[in-house]
């Protein structure tokens, strides 16, 4: 009975499992029915109701382990080769052509001769020499007046020498003139005076050497040296030796990190001045002069100061300032200045014939001192073709020389004021000084310029053979590289002279000099580059002014030569 009932349940359970599948696969019935129903549409939108739930978050805290370690450095070998660099090359700007040798003559009326000559080394990484030789000659022959001939001859030779750190500097001039005292009227005197008593001579040699370094790195120790000689002398057993010794060293540092600049420097001079006037007369002169530059941005400061031992039959030690402070208002374009210097000089024979060269065989050298000289102004340029200059100064100077009239004496001649003796007076001067320049490549290039003095005096009337105005205008002009043409202009105000009685050392009344103006002009004109024809005349407008009184100068002169180089 219980395994028939078993039966009969697995029967069941298989029929029910096999009647859906026996359902889908029935027969579709063919009968359809299609219902419409029309209703008005209500749509509906079911009540939102609002969770009331904020979220909140939680920042966990996390405890940071404290970590400890050591670095151990070690050093990892390395290889390199370096490569080659080409060298860098300007397409489209070749090197102009040098020339070794350049000479130069000319002829011009008053028997006028010029010649000149100079040779030098081509471009060269580390030497470079040059030497040249000029020799200029006239007769002068100004009328009314005693022979006026006078002659120039010039050698210069100089050596450069670069190495890798420093250069070496090697040079030597020589200069011969002579001059004749004409100074007088030939209608004056009885009889004529030979051409050898009123003769003068003045002989320069100066030779010396300059050692400077010249590093790339800043806070190296920059330095120099140089020593020089010069040997003076004149027709009348005037001898003067004279060496000066020139040293320094600078160095930058950085210990500011607002400063920009900052420099330390001393520069030291030396001079022995050993001089024959029919006794020998021997003077010396020590200068230090320790300063401090610092920069910031635009400003530049140096201060400084000299200390000045001069040797003599009477020791002085003077003291000078030595400041400047410089302000660039636009970078490399415009720059204002102003300071304050001072110093000692040396008025020497050679310095003085070089301004004068008729001086008197008496005349003896001095020293003068400046206790301050005030100094100012502006530099830069306007636009891109015109440079300004603007300056000014003020100070004081003892022992400042004037040249005045004298007679000339030699042997039994005596000619009244055809000679010049140096007086000294201590003085106090303003100056202004103007220059205006307009630069147009290498076509057209031209300047404007002048200067103004006021002197206040101790002792003397007036500041002698010192002009109170000069000005000049300056013109250059090239057409097509081949014609290039200067016009000069110069007005020179009044001045003053007066006649020294050399026995009781007191002076006449002063008397006014004309002011002057000279004009003059030069042509070149180019045949081919090496090639050109000149003509250069001077005092156009044939004035016979006096630069020192009562000596005119030659009336309208030219000289017409050529140049070639090779």
């Amino acid at each position: 009975m219980g395994r028939k009932r078993r039966n009969e349940v697995c029967l069941l359970l298989i029929v029910l499992l096999s009647l859906p599948f026996a359902v889908e696969a029935q027969t579709p019935d063919p009968y359809s029915e299609e219902v419409t129903i029309i209703a008005p549409y209500q749509p509906s939108v079911e009540d939102a109701n609002k969770i009331s739930f904020e979220p909140h978050f939680e920042t966990p805290h996390i405890e940071k382990p404290s970590l400890t370690y050591d670095v151990h450095a070690s050093r990892i070998p390395t290889s390199y080769m370096p490569g080659s660099l080409k060298p860098a090359s300007i397409t489209g700007e070749p090197l102009s052509k040098l020339y070794r040798n350049l000479i130069k003559g000319g002829v011009g009326n008053y028997w006028t001769s010029h010649f000149e000559l100079y040779s030098g080394s081509l471009r060269h990484k580390k030497n470079r020499f040059s030497v040249g030789l000029k020799h200029h000659f006239s007769k002068g022959l100004v009328k009314d007046y005693g022979p006026s001939q006078y002659s120039y001859n010039n050698l210069d030779v100089k050596n450069t020498r670069t190495f890798k750190a420093h250069t070496l500097t090697l040079f030597a001039h020589y200069n011969r003139e002579v001059h004749h005292n004409y100074g007088y009227l030939e209608k004056d005197y009885a009889s004529s005076f030979e051409m050898d008593s009123l003769r003068q001579r003045f002989q320069l040699l100066n030779t010396g050497m300059l050692f400077k370094s010249h590093y790339s790195h800043k806070r190296k120790l920059a330095y120099y040296t140089g020593l020089n000689y010069r040997l003076w002398n004149s027709r009348f057993a005037l001898t003067e030796h004279h060496l000066f010794l020139k040293t320094g060293f600078s160095y930058t540092s950085h210990f500011f990190d607002l400063l920009d600049k900052e420099v330390f420097g001393v520069d030291l001079r030396a001079a022995s001045f050993n001089e024959v006037y029919g006794k020998v007369n021997h003077q010396g002169l020590i200068s230090a002069y320790p300063y401090f530059t610092l920069g910031m941005k635009e400003y530049e400061l140096k201060v400084g100061v000299g200390l000045h031992q001069l040797i003599a039959s009477r020791n002085c030690f003077y003291v000078s300032p030595e400041f400047e402070l410089q302000v660039q208002v636009i970078p490399d374009a415009m720059k204002l200045y102003a300071g304050v210097t001072g110093g000692v000089e040396k008025n020497t024979l050679a310095m003085l014939s070089a301004r004068n060269p008729y001086i008197s065989p008496e005349l003896r050298p001095s020293f003068s001192t400046l206790p301050y000289k005030a100094f100012g102004g502006v530099k830069g340029k306007i636009g891109r073709h015109m440079d300004l200059l603007l300056g000014l100064d003020a100070g004081a100077m003892d022992h400042k020389p004037f040249f005045v009239n004298v007679p000339w004496q030699f042997d039994t001649v005596v000619i009244r004021d055809d000679a010049f003796e140096v007086v000294y007076d201590d003085v106090t001067w303003f100056h202004v000084h103007g220059s205006l320049s307009y630069h147009l490549g290498a076509v057209f290039e031209g300047r404007l310029f002048g200067d103004y003095y006021v002197y206040t005096l101790t002792r003397l009337e007036e500041p002698f053979h010192t002009p109170e105005i000069r000005a000049g205008l300056e013109l250059k002009y090239t057409f097509r590289e081949k014609i290039a043409g200067n016009l000069s202009l110069l007005y020179s105000g009044k001045q003053y002279t007066a006649t020294l009685n050399p026995q009781t050392y007191s002076l006449l009344s002063s008397r006014e000099i004309d002011p002057y103006v000279d004009v003059s002009m030069g042509v070149k004109y180019h045949i081919t580059k090496p090639l050109s024809l000149f003509l250069n005349v001077n005092n156009i407008l044939n004035n016979h002014y006096e630069v020192y009184h009562g000596f005119p100068v030659q009336g309208i002169n030219f000289l017409l030569g050529a140049s070639f180089a090779f």
